[in-house]
């Protein structure tokens, strides 16, 4: 679920997200301590300075036409909620801070566990849980268990994008 203004494209704020967890994933820090989403998914809070390079440049400029201010930016996560049937797994949302000043329109949610993985999903033949890459029993792809779908669908009502959309703004 990615949110954005007019002062910042999608695709910004998606390419920093997907270098950011690329990175992680690659060097192993997935389930590591420094994966800020899975710090903020068990202490309820984490911030990462976002260092300025070549792909955060845009997202600099943006807050500085918004704030008149050149200052540091960090992304800031904060833990939304615990899943009751995943207790290890929540949702987490983000966005772009700066000092102490957030840009939630320059942010988002996802669904995420403290091995830095996603929640498990659910077969309907079944009801076995599976894990998000695995097909079902019967060869079926499996579907989020009601309780992420009813996490989903609070974002998406609260303006929130979903994946297609955010797919959909990224081929524009």
């Amino acid at each position: 679920m990615i949110r954005t203004s007019h002062h910042i494209t999608a695709q910004v704020l998606i390419l920093i997200c997907s270098t950011w967890l690329n990175a992680a994933i690659a060097q192993g820090l997935a389930s590591d301590s420094n994966n800020p989403f899975v710090v903020a998914l068990i202490h309820g809070k984490s911030q990462t300075p976002l260092t300025r390079t070549q792909e955060t440049e845009q997202l600099y400029a943006s807050v500085a036409r918004l704030t008149g201010r050149n200052e540091p930016l960090s992304m800031t996560a904060w833990r939304l909620e615990r899943f009751s049937a995943q207790r290890s797994c929540g949702r987490v949302a983000f966005g772009v801070t700066q000092g102490n000043q957030i840009f939630s329109q320059m942010g988002g949610q996802l669904n995420i566990c403290e091995d830095g993985r996603p929640p498990w999903k659910t077969c309907s033949s079944s009801k076995a849980m599976v894990p998000p890459e695995v097909k079902c029993p019967d060869g079926s792809a499996a579907q989020d268990t009601p309780e992420i779908k009813a996490a989903i669908d609070r974002a998406l009502a609260s303006g929130s994008l979903s994946q297609e959309q955010a797919k959909a703004t990224l081929k524009k």
